[in-house]
């Protein structure tokens, strides 16, 4: 049976999942740090776009695929999927990078990552989108984390 990513849920409802799964949604800093590594990459694989990387709007393929059908598009660190099948909630609020002059959308989500709907802009690590939280859309949905616990460190 082919597994698809989770789409078409709202940021309520992704929250609530990785929550009841004992885990949370990603900022978008951590989300970000992951898609471009310490390397600063373009994107996740690398700095060139290569539309056989990714389910995008190029890919031509219409819908979700198969997770991990694309590993050339992992990062070197082997995270699968970040810049294409599906765009990403992440746990943070819309707001103005320091020294910016950007207006935040009062309530809204950044929304990371690109999608089989979206074009190969949306791939780019550093793309952001400002998404209300009750949107629910096919190329939308969400990836957990889970804080690693520090060990050997003293209360």
């Amino acid at each position: 049976m082919d597994t698809h990513p989770v789409a078409n849920v709202s940021w309520q409802d992704a929250y609530d999942y990785a929550a009841w799964a004992g885990k949370r949604l990603p900022t978008e800093e951590e989300w970000e740090f992951v898609a471009r590594g310490v390397e600063g990459r373009r994107y996740p694989w690398g700095n060139q776009f290569d539309q056989r990387y990714l389910n995008s709007e190029e890919s031509r393929i219409g819908h979700t695929s198969t997770v991990g059908n694309f590993p050339e598009g992992a990062t070197p660190e082997g995270v699968l999927d970040l810049a294409g099948n599906v765009a990403e909630w992440t746990d943070s609020d819309d707001k103005a990078y320091a020294g910016s002059d950007y207006e935040p959308e009062s309530g809204a989500k950044i929304v990371r990552g690109g999608a089989f709907s979206l074009s190969k802009k949306c791939a780019n690590a550093t793309k952001r989108t400002q998404v209300p939280p009750d949107t629910r859309d096919p190329g939308l949905g969400f990836r957990c984390v889970k804080d690693v616990p520090q060990v050997g460190r003293k209360s």
